[in-house]
């Protein structure tokens, strides 16, 4: 396995790790976090009870449910990635969710806050031949706080053709 400085996979000689984008702004409503607790079943009044939490909660108002915030790394890393011509990647595969590491929530994000995400680059390596796992570093951003709301690294197994046999195949087999 072969830790490649991005090599052919996004084509060039680029030293790693290495910022990819950011994300436009997003925005968190109180209308987003009740729908989300709506289907996680999980309303807890610090997200969905606004009264509660003028009268109770730490923060004088609703914040999101961290996993919400993690839940919305697919929406803000596409766009990323979509505008990023080394990612974009118009040949045959796809790149898979591989799962997430050190995944940390520093921050709470109040309703009506928007985010945004910082993705970088950390490391791309081969693992067989059409199989290419890359690990990003993600951060969101919380507009005018100066702490995160999340960290987090995320891995992507892009899949090729030329993994031998189907994509799905091949990402069983690990």
């Amino acid at each position: 396995m072969a830790i490649s400085s991005v090599n052919s996979e996004i084509g060039g000689n680029s030293s790693l790790p290495r910022k990819i984008g950011t994300s436009e702004w997003f925005l968190i409503d109180q209308a987003r976090i009740n729908k989300f607790a709506d289907a996680t079943e999980d309303w807890d009044p610090l997200h969905v009870d606004p009264q509660w939490c003028r009268e109770h909660g730490p923060f004088q108002t609703t914040i999101s449910f961290g996993f919400l915030t993690l839940s919305l790394l697919t929406r803000l890393t596409q766009q990323v990635v979509r505008d990023c011509s080394e990612l974009n990647h118009d040949g045959p595969g796809y790149t898979l969710n591989y799962g997430l590491n050190h995944v940390r929530f520093v921050a709470p994000v109040p309703v009506d806050t928007r985010i945004r995400c910082h993705m970088t680059l950390i490391e791309s390596q081969e693992r067989k031949p059409g199989q290419m796992l890359q690990r990003f570093g993600i951060i969101i951003e919380i507009e005018d706080q100066q702490r995160p709301a999340l960290t987090a690294e995320w891995l992507g197994l892009r899949v090729t053709d030329n993994a031998g046999g189907s994509r799905t195949a091949a990402a069983e087999q690990e």
